[in-house]
């Protein structure tokens, strides 16, 4: 099958590029057919991976990049009948972490018009992610400016109100609502450690209001692991949930973010087909790179 790797040059202090250079070799090497097309403005990945949308055959598109690379170009994926295929160069790389080795196929979430392969979430988290926008435009090292954005959204962070529906309505202030496909999000969090690919449902945890004081316990719990045990998460499985505000929310949907007063969650089973071989043989690279 023909091989397309779209690169964003930008994510991981450059990671991305060394990359596709090696792939270029890789790919010579192998007489493999291939393209490689760079990122050049925000929503670029998707509109490249429409362009593979009609070919005779199917085609294998690599996102090489961080996890909003990736949510373009499943965007640009979605309907076709082509293979997403994964080479992380970002600073968090989450949803690989929930893949396992082969060719099979995964859910695919959707937000209002926006599709998502790994987390969605409404709360401190989209929050932290908003006001990581900001921090890319200082002097901090990619591996700290999420720690950054934690403790600064930690002093700043005011809580919702919101209604979310699964079977019947719930009105209360939350802290956070994460509704997982993948396992994990913010680089290090496993916020759904069950949660699989391929079942057909979200898993959704919904943190309610907690006082700031004890924020970073939950953030530890996170780290861990073990926040299904603190009395202010519940979580629920469902294949749709709606949130709506009277205010304007942020919903952060892998690494990428969109605002609004309402979103409607829905999945769509096994829509998306993966490719996870490790036909390039980067893997020793990635762990060198501290990538995993």
């Amino acid at each position: 099958m023909k091989r397309v790797f779209i690169v964003n040059p930008k994510s991981g202090s450059g990671e991305g590029v060394l990359l596709s250079n090696m792939i270029k070799e890789i790919c010579a090497s192998k007489k493999y057919e291939y393209d490689i097309h760079y990122t050049k403005y925000p929503k670029h990945a998707t509109e490249i991976a429409k362009l593979y949308s009609n070919e005779k055959e199917p085609v294998i598109i690599y996102s090489i990049g961080g996890d909003g690379t990736l949510n373009e170009v499943v965007n640009g994926i979605v309907g076709s009948n082509n293979f997403l295929a994964v080479i992380p160069a970002g600073t968090g790389n989450d949803f690989i972490k929930s893949l396992k080795k082969g060719i099979y196929s995964v859910d695919l979430g959707q937000v209002n018009e926006r599709y998502f392969i790994n987390t969605a979430s409404v709360g401190l988290d989209a929050q932290v992610c908003a006001n990581l926008q900001g921090l890319r435009k200082l002097p901090i090292r990619p591996k700290d400016r999420y720690l950054f954005s934690i403790l600064y959204t930690f002093l700043t962070y005011n809580y919702l109100d919101v209604c979310y529906k699964k079977d019947k309505e719930i009105k209360k202030k939350i802290t956070l609502i994460a509704i997982c496909n993948g396992r994990y999000y913010g680089g290090k969090y496993g916020i759904a450690p069950t949660a699989k690919l391929d079942d057909g449902l979200f898993d959704i945890y919904v943190a309610d209001y907690i006082p700031k004081t004890k924020i970073p316990k939950l953030f530890k719990k996170l780290e861990e692991q073990t926040h299904m045990d603190s009395p202010y998460v519940s979580v629920m499985t469902s294949s749709y949930l709606t949130i709506t505000s009277k205010k304007n929310l942020y919903c952060g949907i892998d690494g990428e973010l969109i605002k609004g007063k309402h979103f409607e969650f829905k999945i769509h089973p096994k829509a998306i087909k993966i490719y996870n071989k490790d036909d390039f043989k980067i893997e020793k690279y990635f762990k060198k790179r501290n990538f995993n």
